[in-house]
Formats: C-alpha cells, structure tokens, sequence
C-alpha cells in the first residue's frame, strides 16, 4: 500500500494482532500509532467511560464523553486508517476473575488469536493477571506506563509483582 512505502520496518506490524488493555492515557495513545502504523487487528479492552476529566488524556474529542471507551476509541481510531479491524471490549475478566478496577472480558480464547498484549492499566493486581493470561496464552506481553516525563516498557511486570 502505497502510505507504508517508505516504512519498510512497517511490514512486521502490519500482519500482527495486537491487544490494549487499559484505553486511558497511555493505551488510547498506543492504539492510535499501532493504528497509523496500519496494525492488521486491534483488541481494545476497558471498562470505564470516557468522562470531560478524561479528555486532556485521550485523542477523542467531546462528542465521546459518556461512551464506553473501547467502542468510542474504535469507533474514531477508524477514521484514520479503514484497514484496521478494532474489537472493542468493555468488560474485563480472566479465568473468573473480574479486576474491578475499571478495566474490562479478556478471555484466553481471545487471547489466543492476539500476537502481542500492550498492557496500560494503572493497577499491579490487573497487570499481574494479564502477565498470568498471556504466559498461559503463549502470547508476547508488552507492560507500558509512565509517570511524569518518564515513560516505561518491559517485557514483564517487575519482580516484586510476581
């Protein structure tokens, strides 16, 4: 396709299915480049609504506030690129276990069909679950977060969540 032309590192994103948990600050902006990167396949997983509070935070404009923010983020995220499939998620749960803090239905049989799982969520017990999930899954886990001017990736959640 002619608008990845002259980003021969692009090939390997673009056959790759990716899952976001946690669309909040973090997530929404990860799912945004995955998607201008042209991403074959975008699970979004959250819980929550997107509130006035969220927006200075997430690429969505006003009209999305009270919409669940996996639907509202697929549903703009689609405009930049028709190619992406987004499978929005608004509940959030492993192996019974439901986070409650706001997150979201990640069952291992979705999981399964995932390349790599970006996990953006602000708990350490969510994290540790996903990190259990995609180690069960055989699925590549990516753990994102940032405080301040710092931001961070690893491949697995620090030792002292184990």
């Amino acid at each position: 396709m002619a608008r990845y032309d002259r980003q021969e590192s692009l090939d390997i994103v673009r056959d790759q299915s990716v899952a976001i948990i946690g669309c909040g600050g973090i997530g929404s902006w990860a799912a945004y480049y995955l998607t201008l990167a042209g991403v074959r396949e975008l699970h979004l997983f959250d819980g929550d609504n997107v509130s006035e509070h969220n927006l200075n935070r997430l690429p969505l404009p006003s009209e999305y506030v009270g919409k669940a923010k996996s639907s509202a983020l697929a549903s703009f995220l689609g405009q930049f690129n028709r190619e992406v499939r987004f499978r929005p998620h608004a509940e959030f749960e492993i192996a019974g276990q439901e986070f409650g803090d706001g997150v979201g239905n990640l069952h291992l049989r979705t999981l399964r069909s995932i390349d790599y799982c970006l996990v953006c969520t602000d708990t350490w017990k969510s994290r540790k679950m996903v990190w259990d999930a995609c180690q069960q899954a055989g699925i590549k886990y990516l753990e994102v977060g940032a405080e301040g001017n710092e931001a961070s990736l690893s491949p697995s959640p620090p030792e002292w969540v184990m």
